[in-house]
């Protein structure tokens, strides 16, 4: 008589399950997976989260589209120049809270009045297309400046990220996206991403550390036809040495960025104290 295999165990049981959904997730979906063995997930959980993500896919795959106003029913309102500011505040409340109800949800980098808003959401956002697929607690996620960029706050944070790079933290690879393929240096010559950053590599190893006694942008100024723009910065800082001597900097700093797919991009660098031969 042949000898029975032994039963798997309930674990075992759960595990080739999962193992089965990965495959098939692979095989259907091209997904991929990095598996963790500090920390591996339990079976269970791990179980309710491929069994997610295969169900999320499978809906995904065969949904039809359609317009954020059919996925959230299509609710009455009225259009911008019909309503008083009052009235548009009271509308906009209203739609942000239905498509909340209904799985969207619109967000705001920076601060705008509700006409602008609401104008926003009837005639844009309304219009824009997703897969008709509602799943409990899955959101839609918008943002205006996706639509809209704000290039004013965009090249203002850059700036401070560049700064915050330059004198408050070590400088490392990440940092680089905020940079052109190719910038110019003080005297006009071009250099590659990969030399800047050895400059100020070379810059921040010659002193111990940074103090910021005053950055302020004063100035922001960009043409987007032309895909160029100026940020000017009123800067004070101490460079202090290894001996704990310290050397004041001061004076206007000057970041030129360019406009390429669809991101600015530091092109040029003036900056008291930092000179790149």
């Amino acid at each position: 008589m042949p000898k029975k295999k032994n039963p798997l165990t309930p674990k075992e049981k759960l595990q080739q399950e999962n193992n089965l959904l990965k495959a098939k997730l692979i095989a259907e979906h091209n997904a991929k997976f990095l598996e963790n063995e500090k920390t591996p997930l339990n079976p269970q959980m791990e179980n309710q989260w491929l069994n997610y993500m295969y169900n999320f896919e499978e809906l995904h795959k065969n949904a039809k589209q359609v317009t954020v106003y059919e996925f959230i029913g299509n609710p009455d309102f009225k259009a911008s120049d019909e309503l008083d500011d009052v009235s548009i505040t009271k509308g906009l409340d209203r739609l942000l809270a239905k498509m909340n109800e209904k799985g969207v949800n619109l967000d705001c980098i920076c601060e705008y009045d509700d006409r602008t808003i609401y104008e926003f959401v009837t005639e844009e956002l309304f219009e824009h297309e997703i897969d008709d697929v509602q799943i409990e607690g899955m959101m839609n996620c918008f943002i205006y400046e996706e639509f809209h960029p704000n290039h004013d706050y965009d090249l203002r944070r850059y700036t401070e990220e560049f700064f915050d790079a330059l004198l408050r933290s070590n400088w490392d690879k990440f940092n680089e996206g905020i940079l052109c393929h190719e910038i110019f240096t003080i005297e006009g010559n071009e250099i590659k991403t990969e030399d800047f950053t050895r400059q100020i590599e070379l810059f921040q190893e010659a002193w111990k550390k940074f103090k910021v006694k005053e950055q302020k942008i004063d100035n922001v100024s960009f043409d987007i036809d032309e895909g160029k723009a100026s940020v000017n910065v009123r800067l004070s800082y101490d460079a202090i040495s290894e001996n704990n001597e310290i050397n004041s900097f001061s004076g206007k700093s000057t970041i030129n960025f360019e406009w390429e797919y669809g991101y600015w991009y530091i092109k040029k660098v003036v900056v008291p104290g930092f000179n790149m031969k």
